[in-house]
């Protein structure tokens, strides 16, 4: 039996969420929140890398063509490119009084990393998005 290309397609499958229920990882119980979440190798994710990426090599061109030296990334830069990585794989949520937005994505990626390190997880899984 032979398998159909788009079958294979990683990057459509994981466009469509993923269901996350968070643990409590000193209690190893689900919270009672459950996240959904997109794969990272969506479309999506792969847009915001590329966009980051070619941002800065512009930077270090114009900075170069200039005659300046190619200015040095920052931690902060860094790290908010991080959260922002883990908030965009967000799509939507239950179990948190706030009606989910980007926003508040972004805002819960940042203040706590046992969520953000659980989505990334879950969404670097592909067998989450494969059937």
């Amino acid at each position: 039996m032979a398998i159909s290309l788009s079958s294979l397609n990683v990057e459509k499958a994981s466009d469509t969420p993923f269901t996350l229920a968070i643990i409590d990882e000193s209690t190893g119980v689900a919270t009672g929140i459950e996240i959904d979440i997109i794969g990272e190798h969506s479309k999506a994710i792969a847009d915001l890398v590329a966009k980051a990426v070619n941002g800065k090599r512009e930077a270090a061109r114009m900075a170069t063509k200039k005659g300046k030296d190619v200015p040095a990334d920052k931690v902060e830069d860094d790290l908010l490119f991080g959260y922002e990585l883990a908030a965009k794989r967000i799509v939507g949520w239950v179990g948190i009084e706030e009606a989910f937005t980007p926003e508040l994505a972004l805002e819960l990626v940042k203040i706590n990393p046992t969520i953000r390190e659980q989505i990334m997880t879950a969404s670097g899984n592909v067998s989450n998005f494969t059937k």
